[in-house]
């Protein structure tokens, strides 16, 4: 969980210091949060050793309310400090995206990624801003606070303060496996969101079409499948989530218990002071508060986890190295277009191997091959819809891969009786045809 939150700050950018600024102030809540335990504690010893005086009361009480108002001014700071940051950080992160997609190939928007583009900025990033955010510094004071639970219990009596490690070491394993099948759903739960995204975006973009040719019951059939899948998928995420819960709230209820019973025990040995006995059951109430409360919004952090993988992945889309300076050269004896052993492949499978080919100025040549040959694919390298993996793309000469005006010039014509290994050809040169 530590990790998924430093996860969070490695992206805060120049708002990460606003976000551990509010860590320091939720500290500092959490540590007043259990000093009214500690008061009451001190005023129950006074009062059972006879020594507390009016004074005395009068001083507990202000400092009761001095640390209640603090305990509030620290929640407002840190509350303003994550919450204001964490719009901040993806209004900036927005806008990057913004600037890294115009940088995209073409063909990257034309491969069926609109509906992830639409699902990280309006799924995952919203997710993350509004619900992990607001919340990031408070699970910090959770953490904080179950450590100086502990460490107050080490004080009281060492015997307790190791029971309550050896229940809490418990709680930890059982949130090993709960946090492991939350991720496993996280990413299934994502990947639903964006279908069910991009199924909406074709059935809205497709309106017009689906309603010209009577479609609509097929279109919507499709579109509420995604929306029942949706629904099955979220049941499915809180089913699987519902048993370690319940098993961590028994192992809290028969943690407090163990505690009570050795309290009780080590009282009957003389081992615990009645003054100590009273504290450790101020104590006992709450002492497993803080982790149970941690846990009840891990599930928030798993699901994070998988929008900020979705949110990288399309980060790390390579895009076309461009200066903005190169231009299509005046007419010369280079052929208007030439291929020299490009190679492409969409993502790890390469479609085009080593093809060469020229085209003069004025000449017509035209592609043939079946369906999937790759005839389009190096219409779109020519227009630089993508970029080639390997080899160059000329124009007049110059490897500039903008030649849109040139494209009129080549034929793409599927034929399905050729070879079945035709798309498999490592290298053709097919001359031109004068018109």
């Amino acid at each position: 969980m530590i990790q998924l939150m430093k996860r969070i700050l490695a992206v805060s950018g120049r708002y990460k210091r606003r976000i551990q600024i509010a860590f320091v102030f939720s500290f500092l809540k959490s540590l007043l949060a259990k000093a009214p335990i500690m008061l009451a504690f001190l005023v129950l010893s006074s009062f059972y050793e006879g020594t507390i005086t009016a004074g005395d009361c009068l001083r507990y009480g202000v400092a009761m309310a001095v640390c209640v108002l603090l305990q509030v001014l620290f929640h407002h700071i840190a509350d303003r400090l994550q919450s204001a940051a964490g719009f901040l950080v993806f209004s900036d992160m927005r806008m990057e995206l913004g600037a890294h997609l115009r940088r995209m190939p073409m063909g990257y928007f034309t491969e069926g990624n609109i509906g992830k583009i639409s699902s990280v900025l309006s799924s995952d990033m919203v997710f993350i801003e509004e619900n992990c955010m607001t919340v990031l510094a408070d699970m910090m004071s959770y953490i904080f606070a179950q450590a100086i639970l502990i460490v107050f219990l080490l004080c009281f009596n060492v015997w307790i303060g190791l029971a309550a490690l050896v229940i809490l070491g418990v709680v930890l394993l059982i949130a090993r496996g709960m946090k492991r099948e939350a991720l496993q759903d996280s990413v299934a739960r994502q990947e639903q969101n964006e279908n069910l995204t991009e199924a909406v975006l074709d059935f809205v973009e497709g309106i017009g079409i689906i309603k010209t040719y009577n479609l609509l019951g097929e279109k919507s059939k499709e579109l509420t499948e995604n929306f029942e899948k949706s629904c099955e998928t979220n049941i499915r995420f809180e089913e699987n989530h519902s048993p370690y819960q319940f098993w961590m709230n028994i192992v809290y209820g028969l943690g407090v218990a163990a505690i009570v019973a050795l309290s009780f025990f080590l009282h009957s040995q003389a081992l615990l002071s009645v003054t100590f006995l009273v504290g450790i059951m101020l104590f006992v109430s709450d002492l497993f508060g803080p982790i149970k409360a941690l846990y009840t919004q891990a599930t928030r952090l798993t699901v994070m986890n998988s929008c900020m993988d979705r949110i990288e992945a399309v980060f790390h889309e390579p895009e076309l190295p461009d200066d903005g300076r190169d231009s299509i050269p005046e007419a010369s004896e280079a052929p208007e277009v030439e291929f020299q052993r490009v190679r492409f492949a969409y993502g790890e499978k390469e479609v085009l191997h080593d093809i060469s080919f020229s085209l003069p100025r004025n000449q017509m040549l035209a592609l043939v091959g079946p369906s999937g040959g790759g005839k389009s694919t190096i219409a779109n390298l020519l227009t630089r819809f993508w970029d080639v993996k390997g080899g160059r793309v000329l124009v007049r000469g110059a490897q500039v891969f903008s030649g849109v005006q040139t494209l009129q010039q080549l034929v793409l014509i599927p034929t399905p009786t050729l070879p079945e290994n035709y798309a498999e050809t490592q290298e053709f040169d097919i001359p031109a045809q004068e018109l």
